[in-house]
């Protein structure tokens, strides 16, 4: 066996006491919960034996595929904990259920943001093109990284106005990135790579061994928080203060 029984058995509860003390998983799910994703990951052992590099540890590598496990049956099982909380005032438990989702909110848009540094330097060009795309306020720090990056010296305008036509937007796109990088590119390579990056982001969302189940649509929606709380963020910690 990839992991002896008692271990697994160990680190499942330890995964789960984590979401427990969160207040993320009742209490009395606790056991249930813990079984489940032994059962998870037993089915899917043979994939997570092959997915195995050796760089991490194997108790490392283990406990991540069991936390991705447990966010998963979180997600799927957060109604149904919910509707069974019958002993507990209904202001309570919708104090809980807004607790609990807020805290699978937050841990969704973490994950996003390291999907995001996996790309390195192109994650400034990417939040500029999804964020223009979904119509959203563009970053001035993202611009300003993205020119550096490229020594551009003069800085080009990218106006957030509401465009109902995506090939205007494709157009003012491609216009901006071959100001920046100094390039002949037109709108519809533009267009293919921006949905190549949103297919290659989604598929790390929802890897590995099916953690999340998200689409386009959905995918939107995350990419919106997460934009938003970045912004927040830059904006009330002061931090980064680019001159182009």
């Amino acid at each position: 066996m990839f992991l002896p029984e008692d271990k697994l058995l160990y680190l499942a509860d330890k995964v789960v006491v984590r979401y427990v003390i969160k207040g993320v998983v009742p209490r009395r799910e606790h056991e249930d919960t813990k079984m489940l994703i032994v059962e998870k990951f037993l089915l899917k052992q043979e994939s997570i034996i092959k997915n195995y590099s050796g760089k991490a540890k194997v108790t490392t590598y283990c406990i991540s595929v069991l936390n991705n496990m447990c966010c998963e049956i979180i997600r799927k099982e957060l109604k149904h904990w919910k509707n069974n909380l019958v002993e507990i005032p209904k202001s309570d438990v919708s104090n809980e259920y807004d607790t609990n989702k807020a805290l699978i909110i937050s841990d969704e848009i973490r994950y996003l943001n390291n999907v995001m540094i996996l790309f390195d330097l192109d994650k400034y060009k990417i939040n500029i093109a999804l964020a223009y795309y979904y119509q959203l306020e563009v970053s001035t720090i993202d611009i300003c990284k993205y020119v550096k990056i490229h020594k551009c010296q003069n800085v080009p305008t990218l106006n957030s106005i509401e465009l109902k036509r995506k090939g205007e937007i494709f157009n003012n796109l491609a216009a901006f990135v071959c100001i920046v990088e100094n390039k002949n590119i037109k709108s519809d390579a533009v267009r293919i790579w921006l949905n190549k990056v949103i297919n290659t982001i989604i598929k790390r969302l929802n890897s590995p061994f099916d953690r999340a189940n998200y689409d386009k649509d959905s995918f939107q929606i995350l990419f919106e928080m997460y934009h938003r709380r970045r912004n927040m963020e830059s904006s009330d910690k002061n931090k980064e203060l680019v001159q182009c």
